[in-house]
């Protein structure tokens, strides 16, 4: 196949859960946004959180959701610090739930990538908590790079120096 010389992209989608996890994904896209010309979406989505009840019926937690207006503020915040001001980004609030979201956001503003990271949950977790970015990468329509998150390496202990 032949490549471009430079990225084709137009638009790009990061999803932020607003994390230093989530901004490693921010990292990767910065580059690509300034080598494309591309216009970066910051998409931050507010998951309403399940309440829980006793055995009674009482409510024990009640769903917490952050606000829009604060969720926008830390998005801008994020832009002024992370990315740099020749480049042309958005700050995007939605709410719902992750993955479907994300997918949606991706199609309705164009996207070409979605950067999206993830937290590299496995086994128990994974089966418990679930992966958004794995429902992402099933149901998106346009390509998706996920970024993990940095797991320490395995040191062999013998080969250190005494």
């Amino acid at each position: 196949p032949v490549y471009p010389e430079r990225p084709t992209w137009r638009r790009m989608l990061v999803p932020l859960d607003l994390s230093l996890t989530s901004l490693r994904a921010l990292n990767v896209a910065v580059p690509l946004v300034r080598a494309s010309g591309a216009h970066c979406d910051l998409l931050h989505v507010i998951e309403p959180k399940v309440p829980f009840a006793g055995l009674d019926g009482a409510m024990l937690a009640a769903p917490m959701l952050a606000s829009a207006s604060d969720v926008q503020r830390q998005l801008l915040r994020v832009c002024e610090r992370f990315v740099p001001a020749a480049l042309q980004a958005t700050g995007l609030v939605a709410e719902g739930q992750a993955a479907p979201m994300i997918v949606e956001k991706a199609r309705a503003r164009g996207a070409d990538l979605i950067v999206l990271f993830t937290h590299g949950r496995s086994g128990l977790k994974r089966l418990w908590l679930g992966s958004p970015a794995e429902q992402v990468v099933r149901h998106a329509t346009c390509p998706v790079w996920v970024v993990r998150t940095a797991r320490p390496r395995h040191v062999d202990r013998d080969f250190l120096p005494q």
